[in-house]
This record gives C-alpha cells, structure tokens and sequence, in this order.
C-alpha cells in the first residue's frame, strides 16, 4: 500500500473517532400545564416539563390541526452515560399562535399521551 493510501486511511479514522453519533432519548414528560379555556385564534401558552436526568433536551416538534395540538419532545443521551435515580426537571413553553383557527373540544398531546383538553370560546 502506498504512503498515501496510508495516510489517507489513517485521517479517516481520526474522523470516525470524533464523530461518534448519540443514541436518540426521549425524555420523559413530569407535567404539561395549559388553560381551560382559549379563544379559537387566541395565543395558546402550553408548559411543559420534562425529566432529563438521563440525557440532554435537544428541542421539540409540535403538529397542529383544528383541534388538536401535539409535541414531542426531543433529546440525546450521551454514550456510556448512566441514568441518575434523582430527577432533573427541565421546563419549556410552546406557544401555539391561532394561526389555524381552533375547534372544541382541542387536545393537547405530548409524548403521545392526551394531558388535557381546552374548551374553545
């Protein structure tokens, strides 16, 4: 094998090595707070918190039709890392604009999981 080849070889290992990808984790949801009731194209705030005690929150993706709003919540978790038994809260706010005007009953789902229903004014 020539130098080059050599070389070459030996640079793409040194790539691979600090490229190490991280196991997708989804953290798991302590709590979604929001309000009972909402305009159909008022600004709708929904709370939620999550445990992160085995990773880290890398954000969120949200899907909405008229009545329904969904988040899933997104994170990483570090090669080789151990899940602590303590709890590691961390919070965020979605605010859903009204853009798409909304009709009753409206779910909110996070996670998969239906954490409560607006009423539409």
């Amino acid at each position: 094998m020539s130098a080059m080849k050599h070389l070459l070889l030996a640079a793409g290992l040194l790539l691979s090595a600090c490229t190490t990808t991280q196991p997708p984790f989804v953290p798991a949801v302590l709590g979604v707070e929001l309000p009972a009731s909402i305009g159909a194209t008022a600004s709708l705030p929904v709370t939620v918190t999550v445990d992160l005690a085995c990773g880290r929150f890398d954000g969120y993706t949200t899907e909405r039709t008229r009545n329904q709003l969904s988040i899933q919540v997104r994170g990483t978790q570090p090669e080789g890392a151990v899940c602590v038994a303590a709890v590691r809260p961390h919070t965020f706010t979605f605010t859903d604009s009204g853009a798409l005007p909304r009709t009753g009953p409206f779910q909110v789902l996070v996670g998969g999981r239906v954490w409560g229903t607006v009423e539409v004014q």
